[in-house]
């Protein structure tokens, strides 16, 4: 099979898979975590909104449809971010939101640059405001683990290990890169609103 073809395929099977997550879960009525909740089902809509649309011009405009993966990310990475420390937060952590979500914001800013450029200034970049949210992401693990909250602790590894994968398909030859973008997608925000539902 053409990577081509297997891209396509992956795009499509995030797309009716992410789907079916938002139905479930727009079905799902918490009376708290409600913000968290919200957050998780915007995540699902805005990536399955994406893949839908990408899946259907990827292949005439392969490259309007990696700007619209970007608009997803610029969208839905805040939103991943803020539905764990939502989840810290309601347990006691305390920190400044907004500072988690101006540096996904210009971390997301930078690679985009880092795709269009031939260096890797920017790529190099953007893994300043990267690593400040894996300090505060190991911040809150560090936090449930003394709660003995080892679930909660646990689902943090997906912005550790599962946004790993990015920097990994930044590398990939090109021909292997919307593959592996497609796997991170579906694993941070398929599998990770799964997990993070069975905590609420």
């Amino acid at each position: 099979m053409e990577v081509k073809s297997i891209e396509k395929s992956l795009m499509t099977i995030n797309s009716v898979a992410l789907i079916a997550l938002l139905i479930n879960e727009s079905q799902s009525n918490f009376s708290t975590n409600v913000d968290i909740q919200k957050a998780s089902t915007a995540i699902l809509g805005i990536a399955a909104t994406q893949y839908s649309i990408s899946t259907f011009l990827y292949d005439r405009y392969p490259t309007i449809a990696e700007e619209i993966r970007y608009i997803d990310w610029f969208l839905t990475t805040p939103f991943l971010l803020y539905t764990y420390w939502k989840l810290a937060n309601t347990h006691g952590y305390q920190s400044n939101f907004s500072y988690l979500a101006a540096s996904v914001v210009i971390m997301v800013a930078l690679g985009y640059v880092a795709e269009s450029e031939t260096g890797y200034k920017s790529f190099v970049l953007s893994f300043i405001p990267y690593i400040y949210i894996l300090y505060e992401i190991k911040q809150i693990q560090s936090m449930f683990k003394a709660k003995e909250m080892y679930q909660h602790e646990a689902l943090g590894n997906f912005f550790i290990y599962g946004w790993a994968i990015y920097p990994l398909a930044f590398y990939a030859p090109n021909i292997y890169k919307y593959i592996l973008y497609s796997i991170g997608d579906f694993i941070n925000k398929g599998v990770y609103s799964i997990m993070l539902y069975k905590l609420l």
